[in-house]
């Protein structure tokens, strides 16, 4: 693949990556939602962890 094919291929995959979070946002609000409203929690789990040298850091 040449230089311009890959940046053809770039401009597509980030293009198409756009619509889909576009298409599929709806979703997520709902998914959202629904764990909000069920758990009464965050809807993204974070959790703090000891690393390196005894530095706390969150996955």
């Amino acid at each position: 693949m040449n230089a311009f094919e890959r940046n053809v291929k770039r401009i597509g995959d980030c293009a198409l990556a756009f619509l889909a979070l576009i298409v599929f946002s709806p979703l997520f609000l709902l998914c959202y939602i629904a764990v909000k409203r069920e758990d009464g929690g965050p809807a993204i789990f974070r959790q703090e962890r000891i690393g390196r040298f005894g530095r706390p850091f969150n996955i």
